[in-house]
């Protein structure tokens, strides 16, 4: 007999808002990106390095949270909770 676990909610919310969090990383980053671009394209201009310090600020500061929230939420993952039995 095979023996399945019961569906965990828990688990089931922590993947969606880990899911979540990687899309408004993704969309944080493609900005980021943008204004790097833009900065570059515009070297030009008198202050052509903002949007460059600008755009690679939040691409580290956003990866920075996703990578500390994904190793909270893992490791929430692996608990056992008072729901699951």
């Amino acid at each position: 007999m095979i023996s399945r676990e019961p569906f965990s909610w828990k688990h089931f919310c922590l993947w969606v808002l880990l899911f979540a969090s990687g899309l408004l990383t993704a969309y944080i980053i493609f900005l980021g990106a943008i204004s790097v671009w833009v900065g570059l394209s515009n070297r030009q201009e008198d202050a052509f390095f903002m949007p460059i310090l600008a755009g690679c600020l939040a691409i580290m500061v956003v990866l920075w949270i996703f990578f500390h929230l994904s190793r909270y939420l893992l490791g929430h993952m692996k608990e056992k909770g008072v729901l699951d039995r």
